[in-house]
């Protein structure tokens, strides 16, 4: 699975020499990327790639778009690799859509549902990757603007994240979980409160069997991880151990935009401080963790370009994570940083020059061959292409 979130950085940091920011971010240059030609997804006036979620030979891309003074999410999806796409389905009067593609061909979306008087409530629905017509449960509902959600399959559990406004003081973040075969979600875990004060928040999930993770940034700028271990037999019961800090922030320099990924028992997480950008791995279901890397040494905080991370996925003991970049002045780039250390060492590859809103890469099997393989967004455009 591929988790990822549209960054939202503050304006006070675009632009600078994209030549001067290469230099400085690359330790290895790989050989380029051949790719496939890009397909279309979704052409439309303001349409906005959400996420993207990527298993074995199963492909889903998940957008926003707004359409007669409303917004709806769409979906596509693929049972080859992105080979070919079936048609799209819509949730109307819908925002945030959040993918997994869970064991099975099961395709789980979480999204912001629009029931009137600026309420929004988070719900979560199911189908086969390859069928139509989604089953919806209700996983939240509250009479304020609940968004952003996050999802993640773990063996037979589903978790969702999502904040929800906490009046004037910020928004407060949440996770709930339920059991795939009922939907039926347990009464949320409150995990605290962002102000947003700075720069952005952090909440994002990632599971796998047995196992989630959530990590999160609290109005002090620390990054949170907490882990979930779910049981055997028909209760799949949930417990939680005690959060740990794993990135250090200040309130006025937080440890943000935070994206986990994760893969047996494989963790990575990525952040974005003022410094940089950062990651840091753990191999034992995040029970310790090996040294933060900075990937990037452009300050974002006080140069004229903004650097975030867009993606981050895990393939065995390969990890890949993309980054976008854009400028004050016009003009972007996307980056591919690319590792089978942890990031003790890595390449850092330009695969886009121009600035895309955002790019989600993870990995697809063809064959016996495992390819990246990425949703994109260029204006106006959601696409797909995949490694040749």
């Amino acid at each position: 699975m591929v988790n990822a979130r549209r960054i939202r950085h503050s304006a006070a940091s675009l632009g600078l020499a994209v030549v001067a920011s290469l230099v400085l971010a690359a330790t290895a240059t790989a050989s380029p990327l051949g790719w496939t030609a890009p397909v279309n997804m979704r052409v439309h006036r303001n349409v906005f790639l959400d996420d993207a979620a990527f298993h074995k030979k199963d492909v889903a891309v998940a957008w926003q778009e707004r359409r007669s003074g409303t917004t709806r999410v769409g979906f596509r999806t693929s049972v080859n690799s992105g080979a070919s796409f079936g048609s799209a389905e819509y949730v109307g009067h819908s925002k945030d859509a959040a993918l997994d593609v869970c064991g099975g061909s099961v395709l789980s979306a979480a999204y912001s549902h629009d029931v009137g008087s600026g309420h929004w409530q988070i719900e979560y629905a199911v189908r086969d990757v390859a069928g139509h017509g989604f089953d919806r449960e209700l996983v939240s509902a509250s009479p304020v603007n609940q968004h952003d959600p996050d999802i993640a399959c773990a063996d037979g559990r589903v978790f969702v994240t999502w904040y929800e406004p906490a009046g004037s003081s910020g928004d407060r973040m949440y996770v709930a979980s339920a059991k795939r075969s009922d939907g039926v979600f347990s009464t949320p875990l409150d995990l605290g409160l962002n102000d947003e004060t700075t720069y952005g928040s952090s909440l994002a999930v990632a599971g796998v069997p047995g196992h989630a993770y959530v990590v999160f940034t609290r109005s002090d700028g620390d990054l949170m991880f907490k882990h979930f271990s779910v049981g055997g037999g028909s209760a799949l019961p949930v417990s939680a151990d005690p959060e740990i800090v794993i990135g250090n922030g200040r309130s006025n320099n937080s440890a943000d935009y935070a994206l986990v990924a994760a893969e047996g028992s494989k963790v990575a997480v990525a952040w974005f401080k003022c410094g940089g950008l950062f990651v840091r791995v753990s191999n034992d279901h995040g029970a310790t963790w090996d040294p933060a890397h900075k990937i990037t040494h452009v300050n974002s905080c006080e140069s004229d370009l903004a650097e975030g991370w867009s993606s981050v996925a895990i393939d065995g003991g390969r990890i890949i994570a993309v980054y976008v970049a854009a400028g004050a002045f016009g003009g972007g780039f996307v980056d591919l940083v690319d590792t089978t250390t942890d990031f003790a060492s890595y390449s850092d590859d330009t695969i886009l020059s121009k600035f895309n809103l955002e790019h989600m890469a993870g990995f697809v099997k063809v064959g016996t061959v495992h390819k990246i393989a990425a949703a994109f967004n260029p204006f106006n455009k959601v696409r797909f292409r995949r490694e040749m």
